[in-house]
């Protein structure tokens, strides 16, 4: 019974663990002596780890004052802005100082919106934005910018913009398709035009050119049976002008020869000319008929 008695004394006078409360604090102060003492990274390093056991305003607000410190512009801004917000009783007190460093932060800020196709994904600098639509503007440090966008069936886009302090700007992202592939168009051959496919303009010349042929073939035989008969016609008559008197200069045209190897060419021209209009014309007729198995045609 006695023993009961010490050990509960014992129990109730032992000293209880801080709470995170209370640990955040202590580190809050720690963090207010190194600042001090220009040692702001390592200020920086106890306010993150307070934050991280008891989050609150008074801490966001000197963690804002080590961050500018450092010139970690967008971060500052954020954390400052974030207990400027609040109702806290020490961020009251300390508003004007607060609001005047906040300031100074903007300085070195401006802020982008980016429009585009929802779903786009976003990267401004080295932060990545998420998906379009944006649900507002995003602090950036001014400087040149490079924004890029990803949407699935649309090619990338990077654009870069020169962004000034205070600036407050819309970057519109046009996205082009990606372009798909194009099924290759090679007229058919001569092959595949025996399948009931539309003749090539090759094909189509090499079956007009003998009713060509046919046409110059008769020409230059109705020429030549013309000219070879006049010179047979003309051969053995006098060769010289009408003399006084009906006398004859004895000279006389021999053209017989000539005159019917012509005809002879020409006759054979105008045969020639028969067998091509034979072969124009009966070229278009031509079927051709090709099965599993057979293979079929009249010409």
């Amino acid at each position: 019974m006695l023993n009961t008695f010490f050990l509960a004394v014992l129990y109730a006078s032992a000293p209880s663990a801080p709470s995170p409360a209370q640990q955040a604090e202590a580190l809050l102060q720690e963090a207010i002596q190194l600042r001090g003492q220009h040692r702001p990274e390592d200020a920086l390093a106890r306010l993150e780890r307070a934050e991280q056991l008891a989050p609150s305003p008074k801490l966001s607000a000197n963690r804002g004052l080590v961050e500018a410190t450092l010139d970690r512009w967008v971060a500052a801004e954020q954390h400052l802005a974030s207990a400027l917000s609040s109702q806290d009783p020490w961020v009251a007190k300390n508003r004007d100082s607060l609001s005047i460093t906040l300031t100074k932060v903007l300085d070195h800020l401006g802020r982008i919106t980016v429009t585009g196709r929802a779903g786009t994904d976003v990267t401004i600098g080295e932060e990545h934005v998420g998906l379009l639509p944006m649900k507002s503007a995003l602090s950036v440090l001014a400087a040149d910018v490079t924004i890029s966008g990803r949407l699935p069936g649309f090619l990338p886009v990077v654009r870069t913009i020169a962004l000034k302090p205070g600036d407050n700007i819309t970057v519109p992202l046009v996205q082009v398709p990606e372009p798909t592939a194009v099924a290759s168009t090679t007229p058919p051959t001569s092959p595949a035009s025996l399948w009931g496919g539309t003749p090539s303009s090759h094909e189509s010349a090499s079956r007009s050119w003998p009713l060509w042929a046919a046409g110059g073939a008769a020409l230059v035989g109705v020429a030549a049976v013309g000219t070879g008969a006049w010179l047979v016609h003309r051969d053995g008559q006098d060769a010289c002008a009408s003399l006084p008197g009906g006398a004859r200069c004895g000279k006389v045209y021999d053209t017989a020869t000539v005159g019917w190897v012509a005809v002879g060419t020409g006759a054979a021209a105008l045969v020639g000319a028969g067998v091509f209009l034979w072969f124009g014309l009966t070229h278009d007729a031509e079927s051709i008929a090709l099965g599993p198995g057979t293979i079929g045609g009249t010409f």
